[in-house]
């Protein structure tokens, strides 16, 4: 019986199935989502470990040009919870992260298919682009897994009310930065495991020889890191 994923065994998964418009979809959908999740995912790990309040600027006030002589009743000032002022800041995120990994499957896609087209692929860009799906999924994984660890390796950080709100996020933003070394090792694992899915698929469906197909998966992890370091 073939494999239910090529998560394990590309190579047979892609020769034994046939690549269906449903999977290929549900796999889509997971990458869709990987972005705003993964936004959601370093907010939860980030207020998990900050507590506290900063005085912020009050919307509620109008501008003291709109103000009575005796000046307005709402304060120009109002205490707010820390986690609610960085709420606010990655909801701005949210809708930009929507594109991100859409943006890479569409580019891996490409990549993949040119080193097919170049060596005479078999079959067409669709097959292609399942490969280029599923061979992203370890990279998800690995997203998965900082962000639970970053969630349990930050110390906590307290706030005061009399901190600068700009300021209040540097004990953690410093902590983030000695995570950066680690980075690269994430970046590799899922680009390597995502070659071996890539490989495999391009010999199951499009037929490549498996030096080619080992040499263009090659190719396309390393861009995929060092577009990953870029960014």
């Amino acid at each position: 019986m073939a494999p239910y994923t090529p998560l394990l065994r590309p190579r047979r998964y892609f020769a034994e199935r046939e690549v269906r418009i449903d999977r290929v979809a549900a796999v889509a959908f997971v990458l869709l989502l990987a972005g705003p999740l993964t936004v959601y995912g370093v907010g939860w790990a980030l207020t998990a470990n900050l507590s506290g309040s900063v005085m912020v600027d009050n919307p509620a006030r109008p501008p003291d040009a709109f103000c009575p002589e005796d000046g307005c009743e709402e304060p120009e000032r109002i205490e707010r919870d820390v986690d609610a002022v960085l709420w606010d800041l990655l909801d701005r995120f949210v809708g930009p992260s929507f594109v991100v990994y859409p943006l890479v499957l569409l580019a891996v896609t490409l990549l993949l298919h040119a080193g097919v087209w170049l060596v005479g692929g078999e079959r067409g860009w669709f097959p292609t682009l399942a490969v280029a799906a599923w061979g992203l999924l370890p990279s998800v994984a690995v997203v998965v897994a900082s962000v639970v660890a970053m969630r349990y390796a930050l110390d906590p950080v307290t706030v005061a009310p009399g901190d600068d709100p700009s300021a209040a996020f540097d004990p953690l933003i410093e902590q983030l930065r000695a995570f950066r070394a680690y980075r690269p090792i994430g970046w590799g694992a899922g680009a390597l495991y995502g070659a071996y899915v890539w490989r495999g698929g391009l010999i199951g469906q499009q037929g490549l020889r498996s030096g080619e197909a080992t040499l263009i998966a090659a190719l396309v992890a390393v861009l995929n890191v060092a577009g990953a370091a870029v960014l």
